[in-house]
C-alpha cells in the first residue's frame, strides 16, 4: 500500500482523523484553502465546489412555454469582463490559497472540478495570498489562464512529496517502484502543462525537495498571470 502525501505535515489528518478545527471552507462562490489538503479537511469543500459548478453551469434566462421572451431576464451568472471584475453575478469561482499542501489525490479531485468548471465556461480565479505549497501549488496553477493572481510576497513551493511504500515481501518491491514513478508523473505533468517551466528547471526544484519560488519567479515561469503589489498595481 502506498500513502501518497505531498506534505509531511499533519499525520493525524492524513490518516483520516477528523481535525478539531479546519480552515478550508466555502462562502458563496468563494473557496478558501487555508489549511492542509487531506480527505478530512477538504471532502466537504470539494462537495460544495461541485455544487457551485452545477449551479453556475445551469442555463439561466430560460423561459417556460408561453412566457414572453421580451420580459426581463432572470438574474443569473455572467462572464467576467476582466480578471479583476467584482460583479457578484460572475460566472466565476474564486479559490483563495494559503496552504502547505497535503494529499496528491485530493489535488486530483480539485483538478477535476476545475476542468469541469472550464468545460462549462466558468472562470476559476486562483489567488495565492501567502503560500501555495505542494499540492496547493498544483491547484493554484490550474486556474483559468489570465485569472491566476499572487500577492507580491507570496510563494509557491514545488517538490516531489512523500511516497511511502509499505513493502512486506520481495515481489512488492518492483511494483512499489512503478507506483512511485507514477506518483512522480502525477506531480510533474500539471506543471509542464499549465506553466512555462522546463523539464530541467522542474527537475532541479523537485530534486532539492524545497523548491520555493517568489511571486516574480512565478510570473516569469507562468505559475501566475498577475502579481498584486503593495501599491495595488498588478504587474504582468
Amino acid at each position: 500500500m502506498l500513502n501518497f502525501n505531498n506534505s509531511s505535515e499533519n499525520a493525524a489528518v492524513s490518516n483520516g482523523n477528523k481535525p478539531d478545527t479546519c480552515f478550508n471552507y466555502v462562502v458563496d462562490n468563494n473557496v478558501f484553502l487555508f489549511d492542509t489538503i487531506y480527505p478530512a479537511t477538504t471532502t466537504a469543500v470539494i462537495g460544495e465546489m461541485a455544487r457551485l459548478i452545477k449551479i453556475a453551469a445551469t442555463p439561466q434566462n430560460n423561459y417556460s412555454q408561453g412566457e414572453d421572451k421580451n420580459s426581463k431576464p432572470q438574474p443569473g451568472f455572467v462572464t467576467p469582463v476582466s480578471p479583476f471584475d467584482q460583479n457578484v453575478n460572475l460566472k466565476l469561482i474564486d479559490i483563495t490559497i494559503n496552504s502547505t499542501g497535503g494529499n496528491t489525490y485530493q489535488h486530483l479531485a480539485f483538478a477535476h472540478l476545475i476542468n469541469l468548471a472550464k468545460h462549462n465556461n466558468i472562470i476559476v480565479r486562483t489567488n495565492v495570498t501567502g503560500l501555495a505549497a505542494s499540492c496547493a501549488s498544483l491547484i493554484a496553477i490550474q486556474g483559468t489562464p489570465e485569472y491566476r493572481i499572487m500577492n507580491e510576497y507570496s510563494q509557491h513551493m514545488v517538490h516531489f512529496g512523500k511516497a511511502s511504500p509499505a513493502v512486506t515481501k520481495d515481489s512488492e518491491i518492483e511494483k512499489s517502484i512503478k507506483e512511485i514513478k507514477k506518483h512522480k508523473n502525477l506531480i510533474r505533468q500539471p506543471y509542464l502543462q499549465h506553466t512555462k517551466i522546463t523539464q530541467k528547471e522542474l527537475s532541479k526544484l523537485m530534486k532539492d525537495e524545497m523548491g520555493f519560488l517568489t511571486a516574480q519567479e512565478c510570473l516569469r515561469l507562468g505559475f501566475c498571470d498577475y502579481v498584486l503589489t503593495s501599491n495595488g498595481y498588478l504587474e504582468r
